[in-house]
Formats: structure tokens, C-alpha cells, sequence
């Protein structure tokens, strides 16, 4: 189906020599003043819509929302937000119909209905094919969707389908429509190899054969009204037919429209002809057969083949593309060089003066023939980077990066040799009428001659600085902006021959930061702009201010860096995303219109912004090799006024877990259960797509009576709402702060359980419950009080003997405690005693020793070993071990019990080890006690811990003090 779509034409042009032809010619057509005549266009690739690259009808709802034909389903765009709404069956969509019931009716693949909003927003399909009786699908594609008289009518290229709001009848043709149009009362379509067939509702009727238009088939059709049809062919360009007559219809350009291959034609509310075509963009011709403009993907179309145009009711044309959507900007007051201005270069200036434009370029000086077109010519000896354009009674002053010219009937006339003049301004002095100039080096003087012509006067002498501004204020002050940092104030001498004095500022808001400061005029006074805000020089206290009264006003151009004066009371500002038309009067400062420099596809010079007047309605934008014609009080043909609604109202908790939808059209205010943490989203939609820049202003009385900020999201979120009654309002702004629409919806928050009516009454119903409870609560604690006192008085007596037994065993306990003390205290000292006599043995046991080896034979061995004997015995005095035994067992009472319970294999050397661990003696220590040697403590201790199965890393004296 789709070579039957978009290549059968081709083929038909392949068929005959001519079309052979056809396809390797280009007519290129007369150039007039269209050259800059280019609609704004706007381009969405399906990186924006997130759908297929084909799309092949447009419709708009009367919501004015729009809707697209697309390869994985129907896209809507309320002018933010896109959304795809797909068919059950997946299936690509062909075309689509908006009928005023506000259904949406789509063709697909042996598919057709409608979609429809619901309660709550969402568009939901309804599939009429199903209920088909008695009719075989056979490879139906629905074209074209059509109403007749009460019916719409979707086309396939073999059967036709007629939907009554009642049922749905299908009709097998015995011929191939190409395309279904709606002409007045019937419908029109070209039948492939036959001609052009009319259909009343009843029967088809030939009206053209082939023959009458070069055999070529007729892909579509144009009611322009009094009975006259255009006729759009494949291969013989456009007829008129009128009262059964066929007569050529833009002869002129058959050649170019047969090689770009027609596709698709409508007519604006404006009588401008429409024309698609598969190879060459879209062409728009008026009632005259004369082109106002041609856009291709060379001027901006994001693809050359058209699959489906469409008008909105703001007169905007939209194009579906083989590969995107694209929205041209029919009646915005922008419009836009063709590519001939590419050649010339960046302009950074530009003055008219009829009939000619003449454009200062960073090539040379161009003029161009503004009224009867033509082409753009480079006037003689100008080549070079030029600066300004400044036309001072009615004589062209142009300041060359070279010299400086006059420019007579289109002949560059040297002023100066002084390079790079970039601005100029008139002042009077002395009755004398002189202009003064700012270039690279130095400050020009000039003055009218006897013959009127502005000549050069003479160089100022003493100030050498680039300066890029220049104003004269009525006291002969010279303000004079530098290139790139600071301000000059001069003063000349009365000759004007040379510097009386300079001041120079290097700031305006007393930093030390050294800015760039441009100076302008503004209702008469010197105003300076720094990025920051407006300044301007009170001659009073001879200082620069702050301009309040104007900065006030100017809310974010309080940021400009540049003022254009376009006529009495109007002005150009500038800042650096956007520019905007004012005009100033009475003090009072008006905004008529904002342009964001996106709507110039970001191609104006930065910080060398130039916009020129044409005439009162007119300025033109001087571009990167382009230019850009605008007339702010174009007439917008709008059908009706955009309408602010509702897309849905979401109420979230628990994050994204539990969503559900409000309805959006009650009669009464709809209540919502209330959820702790609640978030209701109100998604909004006010599709207005002539307007880049309008914002919302909202509020949620109930919550706060104010209204927001300016706003340009369309979803907006409310968190946490406490229970009650709101009204969400809502209004929508132009760009240039005019209310446009609003709308509100009521809604309650119904409360939560513990502050509802039932909640109430068992809230009383516990009250009335509590109070009684209280009652007898009280009365029965009277009598527990008095039962309890009764009681009291027969306990004090025993409590009291009771207190008396316990001090008596408290002072047993002490008494117990402090013959404990003692008998520690006893045993330590007797422990140490023990220590200190088992030392004193030692050291006799070792004196002896040494004397028996001194003496050897004449110490007798009996009274040696008799000594030796004597001492021994004492060292290891069971006698001292039993008192120790006896005292320790008092104090550490069942310790060695214990560990002959736990540990049955313990032997009494072992025990005394544990005993004397347990007082935390030393090694040392032990060793006399025990009378061995210090590595024989060492030994006992490991042999123990095996014994006691004690762990590595626990120590051993601690286990025994923690023993019991």
C-alpha cells in the first residue's frame, strides 16, 4: 500500500518520455520580494514525540489539541506535552477526521473508529470495523476519512465504508480511488488509469478522464468556492475546473511541480494554495498563481516528502513527513530570507531606503531591490567588514573596519580613511548641525557642506580608545562606550577641536569589577545599561544613578545590553536570549511583543544584535547570512479563541503505588478520600501554538488565596492537602502579559476517619462513657482510700518490727563483714609473712650452701645436712599452708570445693596455684611459696590451664578471680 501511496506517481512519470524529462528539470521561480518572505517553522523529529518517523494525517480536536496519523498509533500535542495512544491491534494509523461531537475518527489496516474522552480525560477507542456485517476485509488500508452531508466516509483503495452515528455499511468499488476530498456537497477523488469521479452520497460520476489531463492520474483536490475546483495531477501539474471545464492552473511552474511529484493540496482561511509534494517540500501560492514562498529541507522542512498537511485554527500550517512532523507559522508576523541571502554573510547592519535595502555585512556593503526583488549586489569598493549603517537626512553614512563612506546612487563615496567606524550620531552646536563618530582609534567629526552632503570635518584630537557606542546629551556631553570595559564622559573645547576633559567609568554599581557599559538614548535621556540594570546621568548631582522608575518596569530586561530606537515612543530591547518591542510614554513602559532569538533559529549576531525599520509595521532582524522581515500587528486569523482545560487530575500515595484519576466535568465539587500523603496533579492544556511564550499564573484557594509565579509547566502538584473544601484556579498568559484564558475546578478533601460525623458520635458516645466510668471510678476509690487506711494503721506496727529486724540483721551483716575484713587483712599479712620467712630460709639455705663450698670439708657434712634439713622442712610448713587454707576458705567462701567439683583430676599443689592466682600474687611471689623456681611456676600455670581447659586468649588470674 505504500507504493501505491507515494511511488505510484512516479511510476506514472516513468511511463512517458515527458516525465522522464520532467524529473531532470528544475525551474527555478521569478524572484520578487517573497525572497524574505519565509515562514517561522518549527520542526518535531520523533526524538520529541517519542513515535514512529512516518506520519500520515493531521486533525485538530475542538479542544484544539492536535492529533497525528503515525506509524505506531495517534500522537496528541497540547503545545507541551506529547502523548502516543495506540490501537489495540498495534497497528499503524493512515488518517484521522476531528468531528465536532469532539470524537477523534482514525483509518488503519482493516481498522477504523473513533477515540473518545472519558470521565476522567483518557482517550479510550472504539472500534467500528467490528461491527462489520456481511463485509470481507480484503488488504483495506483507510486512506482518507471524509464527511458527507451526515456520514463520514472512510476510503481504502478498493472499498469505501459509511458511518451514520447508527451503524456502519461497507461497499467494494470496481475501481481504485486514490484519495477521497471533500468538494462543497460531494466528495472528489482521482481513480487510478480512469480520471476524476464525483460521489453524492448515492453514485459515482466521471467528470474527467485521464485523457483531459495528459493521461496523468489526479491525486487530490481543492474547493475554492463558486464552483471552482483545483485539480493537483501526478504528472501534468494543476487545473482549474470550473462548470465542467478544465483550463491550466500554474502553468508557470509545471515543470518544477511535476519533478517535485504533488502529494497533497489544501487552502488556507486565507486563500493561500497549499501544495505537498514527495521530492521537494511544500509550496504556497495565492489566488494570483503567484509563489509566496517555497520551504524545502534546504529553508528548514526537517524532509522533503509530504504525507499530510493540515490547517489549526490559528491559521498555522502543520505538515507530516515521511521522517517527523513539522509546524509552519503561517500567521506569525516573523518571516525569513531565502537562501539567496546566504552569500552575503553575517549582517551587521542594515537601513532602508526605498526602493533599496542596503545590508552591512561582515563581506561588504549589499544592496538589494526591496520593492521588485531581483538579486543582491555587492556595491563597488566596499568589500570589508562593515560596522554601521546609519541614514542621516535621507544621506546612507557607512562605517567601513577601513574608512568610513557616503553612499550616492549606489556608489561608495570616501569620507575618511579612519578605520573602523562604528557608530554615528547628530548633535547641534552653535546653530551648526555636525556629526560625531566612534571608531577603532579615534573620535570624527562631521559637517554638512554648502550642497548639504554630510563630509568630514576634522579628527578630535587627545582621546585614542575603540569605541563601539556614542550619545550626546543637551548639556555637550559626550558619552562614548568603550569596546570592551568601562564609559567615557568627554568634553570638547569650544573650538570642537580637541578634548577639554574625560571621566572615565570603569563601573556603574560601585564594584571593583571592571564591566562593559553601553550608552544609549532613551525619551530623551542618556541611559547606560551594564547587564545588571538601567542607569541613566542626573546632571543635578552630576553622578550616574540607577533608572528606578524604568527599572521597575522592566522586570527581566532589567538584563538588556542594548536599546534600538524604531520610531516616536518605540524601542527595541535586548537582552541576551530575547528581544522585545516597547513602547514608552508618559513614564509609563509597555510590552507589545517578545521574541525569543529561538524563534530566529539562534542566528542573531551576539552582542551585535541590529534590528532596522522598514516602515511603522515592519523591522527587519539582521542575521547570521540571513535576514528576518516583522510586523507585530499582523492579523491573526483565528477561528476561535484557545480554550484552558484540563487534561486529567491525579491523585497519587505512596509514591507512584496507588494512582487514580478525579473526573474532570461535575456539577458538583468532587470529593476525594483523604490520604495522609497525597499528591493531586492537575495536568493543563491551553494549545495555543501561534505564541511561544505563554505562561500560567494558578492558585488553590482553601490552600493559599495567591497566585504562583509565572509558570510554563503545564503539570502542577499540590503535597500533603489537609482535609477541606479547594478551588484550583488557573489563568494563561501571552508572552506580552495579556490574560488569554482561564478555568478552576472544585474539589473537596473529604476528612479522615477520626474527623468524620461517625467518628463524632462515637467520640460522644466515649465521653458519655468516660464520665460515668469516672464517677464510679471516684466513688469506689473512696472506699478503697478508707479500706486502705485501715490497713495502713495494722501494718505501721508490723512494718515497724519489721524495720527493727532488718537493722538488727544490717548490723549483723556489718559486723560479719568487718570479721571478714579482718580476717582477709589477717591472711594477706600472714601470706606475706609466709613470702617473707620462706625468703629469708632461702637466702640462709643459699649462704650455707656457698659457705659448705668455701669451706668444703671443714664445715662438717652432719651439721650441713642437719641445717639444710631444718630449713627445708620450714619452707614447705604444712602448718602455714593450713592456716592460709583455713582463712582463704573463710573469704572465698567453697572456692576450693568448687573447683574439686568441677574439676575432680585438680590435685593440692594445683589448688594452692589456683589460691594464690585467685590473690593475684606474682610469679616471683608464688615461687617461694611454693619453694620451687620461677620456671616451675611457669610449668604448674600452663599444666593448670590444660587442666581447666581454659581458652588462649583468656587469662588465667582473671578466670580465678571471676571463679564461683
Amino acid at each position: 500500500m505504500i507504493h501505491l501511496y507515494i511511488k505510484y506517481p512516479i511510476d506514472i512519470l516513468l511511463k512517458h518520455k515527458r516525465g522522464l524529462i520532467i524529473t531532470l528539470l528544475l525551474c527555478v521561480s521569478v524572484i520578487s520580494f517573497s525572497q524574505i518572505n519565509l515562514p517561522y517553522i518549527q520542526n518535531f523529529s520523533r526524538g520529541n514525540y517519542t513515535g514512529g518517523s512516518q506520519n500520515w494525517s493531521i486533525t485538530q480536536g475542538n479542544d484544539g489539541i492536535m492529533y497525528f496519523a503515525n506509524n505506531q498509533g495517534m500522537l496528541s500535542f497540547d503545545g507541551k506535552k506529547w502523548k502516543l495512544h495506540t490501537l489495540p491491534s498495534k497497528s499503524r494509523i493512515r488518517s484521522l477526521y476531528a468531528d465536532s461531537d469532539g470524537r477523534i475518527y482514525c483509518g488503519a489496516f482493516e481498522e477504523f473508529g473513533y477515540w473518545e474522552k472519558d470521565l476522567y480525560g483518557e482517550l479510550k477507542y472504539i472500534s467500528l470495523s467490528k461491527s462489520l456485517k456481511k463485509f470481507r476485509f480484503h488488504n483495506d488500508d483507510i486512506w482518507s476519512i471524509t464527511k458527507l452531508k451526515n456520514k463520514l466516509i472512510f476510503q481504502s483503495f478498493s472499498s469505501f465504508f459509511s458511518y451514520d452515528k447508527v451503524g456502519v455499511k461497507g461497499y467494494n468499488l470496481p475501481f481504485n480511488p486514490l484519495l477521497f476530498n471533500s468538494v462543497g456537497n460531494e466528495i472528489y477523488s482521482g481513480v487510478s488509469k480512469k480520471g476524476l469521479y464525483s460521489y453524492n452520497g448515492f453514485k459515482f460520476k466521471m467528470l474527467i478522464q485521464n485523457a483531459n489531463v495528459n493521461n496523468s492520474d489526479i491525486i487530490s483536490s481543492v474547493y475554492l468556492g463558486n464552483n471552482k475546483t483545483l485539480i493537483a495531477t501526478v504528472s501534468s501539474g494543476v487545473y482549474l475546473y470550473q462548470h465542467g471545464k478544465l483550463s491550466k492552473w500554474l502553468k508557470n511552474y509545471d515543470t518544477e511541480l511535476c519533478s517535485a511529484v504533488i502529494n497533497r493540496t489544501i487552502i488556507t482561511r486565507d486563500s493561500l494554495i497549499i501544495i505537498g509534494t514527495i521530492h521537494n517540500g511544500i509550496y504556497a501560492f495565492n489566488s494570483n498563481q503567484q509563489l509566496i514562498w517555497k520551504i524545502n529541507h534546504e529553508s528548514g522542512l526537517q524532509n522533503n516528502t509530504v504525507l499530510g498537511l493540515s490547517c489549526d485554527s490559528s491559521g498555522n500550517l502543520w505538515a507530516a513527513l515521511d521522517n517527523g512532523i513539522s509546524l509552519i507559522y503561517m500567521n506569525s508576523g516573523l518571516r525569513f530570507s531565502s537562501n539567496q541571502f546566504q552569500k552575503i554573510g553575517s549582517v551587521y547592519s542594515a537601513v532602508y531606503r526605498s526602493p533599496y535595502l542596503f545590508l552591512g555585512t561582515n563581506q561588504g556593503l549589499y544592496y538589494y531591490n526591496f520593492q521588485q526583488g531581483g538579486n543582491v549586489n555587492l556595491i563597488t569598493g566596499t568589500s570589508g567588514q562593515i560596522w554601521d549603517l546609519s541614514l542621516i537626512d535621507n544621506q546612507l553614512i557607512c562605517g567601513h573596519n577601513d574608512q568610513t563612506f557616503r553612499i550616492d546612487n549606489l556608489k561608495a563615496t570616501k569620507l575618511i580613511n579612519v578605520s573602523g567606524g562604528a557608530c554615528i550620531k547628530r548633535f547641534e552646536y552653535e546653530g551648526n548641525q555636525y556629526l560625531i563618530q566612534g571608531t577603532y582609534t579615534s573620535l570624527v567629526l562631521y559637517k554638512k557642506d554648502s550642497s548639504g552632503k554630510w563630509n568630514f570635518l576634522r579628527e578630535i584630537k587627545g582621546f585614542i580608545n575603540p569605541i563601539r557606542y556614542i550619545e550626546v546629551d543637551q548639556n555637550m556631553n559626550l558619552w562614548a562606550s568603550h569596546i570592551e570595559r568601562g564609559l567615557y564622559r568627554i568634553k570638547l573645547d569650544n573650538s570642537l577641536q580637541q578634548i577639554k576633559s574625560v571621566k572615565t567609568y570603569y563601573s556603574l554599581d560601585k564594584s571593583s569589577d571592571i564591566s562593559k557599559i553601553n550608552v544609549f538614548k532613551f525619551n530623551g535621556r542618556i541611559v547606560f545599561a551594564n547587564g545588571r540594570k538601567v542607569y541613566t546621568y542626573d546632571d543635578l548631582t552630576d553622578s550616574i544613578i540607577p533608572f528606578q522608575k524604568l527599572n521597575n518596569q522592566l522586570g527581566e530586561y532589567r538584563s538588556l545590553h542594548k536599546i534600538i530606537s524604531v520610531g516616536k515612543d518605540k524601542y527595541w530591547l535586548i537582552k541576551d536570549d530575547e528581544c522585545a518591542l516597547v513602547s514608552y510614554s508618559g513614564d509609563k513602559l509597555t510590552f507589545l511583543k517578545r521574541i525569543p532569538f529561538s524563534l530566529l533559529n539562534s542566528k542573531v549576531l551576539e552582542q551585535n544584535e541590529n534590528i532596522a525599520v522598514i516602515n511603522d509595521n515592519t523591522y527587519l532582524f539582521c542575521m547570521e547570512n540571513a535576514l528576518a522581515l516583522y510586523s507585530p500587528n499582523k492579523r491573526i486569523l483565528t477561528k476561535n479563541h484557545f480554550r484552558l482545560f484540563l487534561n486529567s487530575i491525579n491523585v497519587e500515595h505512596d509514591g507512584e503505588k496507588g494512582i487514580w484519576h478525579m473526573p474532570l466535568n461535575t456539577s458538583k465539587p468532587f470529593h476525594v478520600p483523604f490520604i495522609k500523603n497525597n499528591r493531586i496533579s492537575f495536568d493543563v492544556a491551553f494549545p495555543d501554538f501561534t505564541d511561544k511564550k505563554n505562561y500560567f499564573k494558578y492558585r488553590l484557594t482553601g490552600l493559599d488565596n495567591k497566585w504562583s509565579e509565572p509558570t510554563k509547566q503545564s503539570y502542577i502538584d499540590f503535597y500533603r492537602l489537609p482535609y477541606g473544601s479547594y478551588k484550583f484556579e488557573i489563568k494563561a498568559f501571552s508572552s506580552d502579559g495579556k490574560e488569554l484564558a482561564q478555568h478552576s475546578y472544585s474539589f473537596v478533601i473529604d476528612p479522615p476517619f477520626y474527623a468524620s460525623t461517625t467518628a463524632f458520635i462515637i467520640y460522644t458516645l466515649l465521653i458519655v462513657g468516660m464520665i460515668y466510668y469516672i464517677k464510679r471510678y471516684i466513688d469506689n476509690t473512696i472506699e478503697r482510700n478508707k479500706y486502705k487506711m485501715q490497713k495502713e494503721q495494722e501494718h505501721l506496727l508490723i512494718e515497724e518490727k519489721e524495720r527493727q529486724e532488718k537493722n538488727i540483721i544490717q548490723l549483723r551483716n556489718e559486723k560479719l563483714e568487718a570479721e571478714l575484713l579482718h580476717k582477709s587483712k589477717e591472711m594477706a599479712s600472714s601470706t606475706m609473712s609466709i613470702i617473707n620467712k620462706n625468703k629469708v630460709l632461702q637466702v640462709l639455705k643459699d649462704e650455707l650452701t656457698e659457705q659448705k663450698k668455701a669451706f668444703g670439708n671443714q664445715y662438717p657434712n652432719k651439721y650441713y645436712n642437719k641445717l639444710i634439713t631444718l630449713i627445708e622442712e620450714n619452707i614447705s610448713s604444712e602448718g602455714d599452708w593450713e592456716i592460709f587454707q583455713s582463712n582463704f576458705d573463710r573469704i572465698h567462701e567453697n572456692f576450693f570445693r568448687n573447683l574439686k567439683l568441677r574439676y575432680p583430676d585438680i590435685t593440692p599443689n594445683d589448688l594452692k596455684l589456683c589460691a594464690y592466682l585467685r590473690l593475684n600474687l606474682s610469679t616471683k611471689d608464688i615461687a617461694h611459696l611454693l619453694n620451687i623456681s620461677v620456671r616451675g611456676v611457669e610449668v604448674a600455670r600452663y599444666r593448670l590451664r590444660k587442666k581447666l581447659d581454659i581458652p588462649s586468649e583468656k587469662n588465667l588470674i582473671d578466670f580465678m578471680i571471676e571463679f564461683k
